[in-house]
């Protein structure tokens, strides 16, 4: 038996059976007694607790909304191919063994200037996540800005992103590039660094055709130090992953799976059973939370959700109840994600108004000390502040 202290603690025991036993001074005692089946999932319990000897901020107060109090609680998978990485001191997750499920957050990325990463910011978003209950961070996705920002911010945000992370949980690293050089230097980095996996959609501006695109992935994988998830993103590089494609690279045990924000569930299915006729633990990442919960239902692993960035509970609420196939519970928090998706991200008349609105919304919910958006964009003025603190105060979390 193990006894540890907790709130959005990682325990390195294989299929734990957990007990909390809550204690006076305020902390949290969890029992661990490793005789349970690998698929087990640990809940941990919310509340008041210290780690690691700092003392944990309370909940955000979504938290009081009943059914996100009731669905919102940490699961965790039974991990059992971690091994520890002897150089960073932290837990690695072998996502070639077991499939990664859950929320995984997409990071937005803090930031004060278009040079500077906001480390203390981002040490309060992740601690964040983690008391929310998300099951792995994603960063320097489309929501992390990735391609506006310098090498030198990508580089550093997997750094800082690792070591406040410790690895309590699965971090995915985007290392999507024109060049297939840059590429492997981020993943190299985002390696030694003790990032999990990493993340690559198609190189831009020039269009691939799918036996081009299937190539350069196929030159790609073998020179990565990690397990790979593609990214289908095509409104922004031009180029979707067809189905057969997916499947031919599944045949590669370093492709473990495909984050899909395509937005196109029939895409979505199709790409699901063309790969898993090939690898049947192929994991399927869902990106617009929007329709997240029912692709879970139909055998998606999780989502890539952004706005798990301002209400993680909510959208780990989302996620159990689809996987749990508690239909009355999804319905009901559907209808706040799609109010966050309707009001939030539709402030303003351009394609930039999810990120500045999700942006916007963090800092006033006081994750992060600014909204800076990386040039070309920028970030909201007065009378769109405003419109997002309505928002916010209408969704009563």
């Amino acid at each position: 038996m193990y006894l540890c202290k907790a709130t959005s603690i990682h325990c390195s025991v294989p299929s734990p059976q957990v007990i909390v036993v809550p204690q006076e001074n305020g902390e949290t005692l969890i029992s661990v007694k490793n005789k349970q089946p690998a698929d087990h999932r640990l809940m941990l319990a919310s509340g008041r607790a210290r780690q690691h000897g700092m003392e944990a901020r309370q909940h955000p107060p979504m938290s009081r909304y009943p059914l996100i109090r009731e669905y919102g609680r940490r699961y965790r998978e039974g991990h059992t191919d971690e091994k520890h990485n002897q150089n960073q001191n932290t837990i690695m997750f072998d996502l070639t063994k077991t499939p990664l499920r859950g929320i995984v957050p997409p990071l937005v990325t803090p930031l004060t200037d278009n040079e500077t990463l906001d480390v203390e910011s981002l040490e309060r978003l992740i601690e964040h996540l983690i008391r929310g209950g998300v099951h792995g961070l994603f960063v320097l996705g489309t929501t992390g800005e990735e391609q506006s920002l310098s090498y030198a911010v990508r580089e550093q945000m997997i750094r800082e992103s690792c070591r406040i992370n410790r690895g309590r949980l699965p971090l995915l690293a985007c290392i999507t590039d024109t060049s297939i050089v840059e590429s492997i230097h981020l993943a190299n980095v985002a390696k030694e660094c003790g990032a999990d996996g990493l993340v690559s959609a198609p190189p831009y501006y020039f269009a691939t055709g799918q036996p081009e695109l299937a190539q350069f992935y196929e030159e790609l994988v073998p020179q990565l130090p990690l397990p790979v998830f593609l990214y289908n993103m095509p409104s922004h590089v031009k180029v979707s992953f067809a189905p057969e494609t997916v499947a031919r690279l599944a045949r590669m045990r370093q492709v473990v799976g495909l984050k899909d924000s395509s937005a196109n569930a029939t895409y979505f299915q199709s790409v699901m059973y063309a790969a898993r006729k090939v690898n049947p633990d192929f994991a399927m990442l869902c990106g617009p939370e929007e329709m997240t919960g029912e692709l879970v239902i139909m055998g998606a692993d999780g989502g890539v959700n952004g706005g798990a960035n301002m209400f993680p509970e909510l959208y780990v609420g989302m996620y159990n109840a689809a996987r749990d196939r508690d239909i009355d519970t999804l319905i009901a928090l559907q209808q706040k994600i799609m109010q966050i998706s309707m009001s939030i991200y539709n402030i303003g008349r351009h394609g930039s108004s999810y990120l500045k609105g999700l942006k916007c919304a963090c800092q006033q919910l006081g994750i992060i000390n600014s909204d800076f958006v990386a040039s070309p964009f920028y970030k909201f003025d007065e009378p769109e502040r405003i419109k997002v603190a309505e928002a916010l105060k209408r969704l009563d979390m």
